[in-house]
C-alpha cells in the first residue's frame, strides 16, 4: 500500500514538474509529459478507489 502511494505521488510530482519546466522552456515535449505523468495519476488514484469498493461518487439520501 505504501509503494501505490509513494508512485502515484511521484507521478504527480513528476507531472508538477514537466510542467514547469515545459511552460518555462516553451518545450512541447516536457508539457505533454506532463499530462502523461497527471493522467498516470489520476487512473491508478481512481482505480485505487474501484479496488477498495468505493463508489465514484457519494450517492446523495
Amino acid at each position: 500500500m505504501v509503494s501505490r502511494i509513494a508512485v502515484i505521488v511521484l507521478c504527480l510530482l513528476a507531472a508538477i514538474g514537466c510542467y514547469v519546466v515545459g511552460l518555462r522552456a516553451g518545450i512541447v515535449v516536457f508539457v505533454l509529459l506532463g499530462v502523461v505523468f497527471e493522467l498516470i495519476f489520476w487512473l491508478r488514484l481512481a482505480s485505487r478507489d474501484r479496488l477498495e469498493g468505493k463508489p465514484a461518487h457519494k450517492e446523495r439520501s
